[in-house]
C-alpha cells in the first residue's frame, strides 16, 4: 500500500514492517533485545503520536517536526535529515532503496529479507527486485509439481508469476492505470469546488469515492458541514481511541480504535483549519 497526497494512512501501517526490516538488517541505531516488544511499541507510536502529526502537516511546529524526525530514526534506521526532507512520509519503494545504500545494496519487495545491487547506486528507485531473481523458478517449480502431482490438475497454459499485462488492466483515472497504481486522490476535484466557492466546507470519512469524468460520487459514513463539527466530542473520541489502544483487554476492537483515531485527528485537523480560516 502507497501514500502519497492526501492518503496518509499506508505511512502509518507501513512503519512497522521498516522496523522490523531495520531490526533484521542492524540498521538500528540502538540495537533492540526483543523484537516483538520493539514492533509494540512501533505500533503504539504509528497509530497515536505519528498519525496526529501526519494530519498536522505543514501546520506541524518545527520542534515537534525535529521530535517526530528523531524518533522515526531510532525506529528506522534512516537520518533525520533524510526524513526530514521527506516531510516524515516513508515511500516504500525509496525506503528499499535507502535503508542499505552506504552498503550498496536494494531490498525486494515482497520480502526485505531479500537484498541485492543495482547499477546506479544513486538512484531513488530500485531497478532489479531481488526477490524477482530469486523466486520465480523455485516458486513455479513448486507450485506446478503440487497441482499436478497432489491435485491432479491439468493446466495448459504457463503459471506467470508476473504478469505486466494484469497489472495495467486496474482501471483508474488518467494515467494510472496499474495494480501498484496506488491511493485514488480526489483532492484536485475537492480543490477545484473550494476555489469556485468560498464557503465550501465539509468533512468526509469512512466512505468511498468514485471518480469518472464530470462527476465525483461520494458514499460516505460520515459527512459533515464544517460549522457542525464538534470539537468537544472529536477530542472525547481521540481519548477513547488511543486508551482502548494502550489496553489491548479493552472491549473495543483494535482495528476499529485505530479507525476511530484516524476520524478523530481528522476532524480536530478540519477544525482546526476552519478556526484559522475565520481569523
Amino acid at each position: 500500500m502507497s501514500g502519497g497526497p492526501g492518503n496518509e494512512l499506508p505511512y502509518v501501517t507501513n512503519l512497522p514492517t521498516y522496523a522490523a526490516t531495520a531490526y533484521y538488517h542492524h540498521m538500528l541505531p540502538q540495537p533492540q533485545a526483543d523484537l516483538e516488544t520493539f514492533l509494540r511499541r512501533v505500533e503504539d507510536f504509528a497509530s497515536s503520536e505519528y498519525l496526529m502529526a501526519l494530519f498536522k502537516g505543514d501546520s506541524l511546529p518545527a520542534d515537534q517536526q525535529e521530535a517526530m524526525a528523531e524518533k522515526l530514526h531510532q525506529y528506522t534506521g534512516l537520518s533525520t535529515d533524510y526524513l526530514k526532507h521527506s516531510h516524515l512520509r516513508i515511500d516504500q519503494a525509496r525506503f528499499r532503496k535507502e535503508l542499505l545504500r552506504d552498503r550498496g545494496l536494494v531490498m525486494a519487495i515482497y520480502d526485505t529479507r531479500y537484498t541485492g545491487k543495482d547499477f546506479d547506486e544513486a538512484g531513488e528507485q530500485v531497478e532489479n527486485d531481488p526477490f524477482f531473481f530469486g523466486i520465480p523458478g523455485p516458486f513455479v517449480a513448486t507450485l506446478n509439481n503440487y497441482l499436478s502431482a497432489e491435485l491432479n490438475v491439468k493446466i495448459e497454459q504457463p503459471y506467470a508469476v508476473f504478469s505486466d499485462e494484469a497489472a495495467m488492466g486496474w482501471k483508474r483515472a488518467g494515467s494510472g492505470n496499474s495494480v501498484f497504481a496506488g491511493f485514488l486522490n480526489t483532492a484536485p476535484y475537492l480543490a477545484q469546488a473550494a476555489a469556485t466557492n468560498k464557503d465550501f466546507g465539509i468533512f468526509v470519512a469512512s466512505g468511498l469515492l468514485e471518480v469518472q469524468p464530470g462527476l465525483v460520487t461520494v458514499l460516505a459514513d460520515t459527512a459533515i458541514r464544517g460549522h457542525d463539527l464538534d470539537e468537544a466530542r472529536a477530542l472525547e473520541s481521540r481519548k477513547a481511541a488511543q486508551e482502548a489502544m494502550t489496553n489491548r483487554a479493552s472491549a473495543m476492537d483494535y482495528g476499529r480504535a485505530q479507525a476511530e483515531l484516524a476520524e478523530a485527528a481528522a476532524q480536530l485537523a478540519a477544525i482546526d483549519r476552519l478556526r484559522k480560516r475565520r481569523h
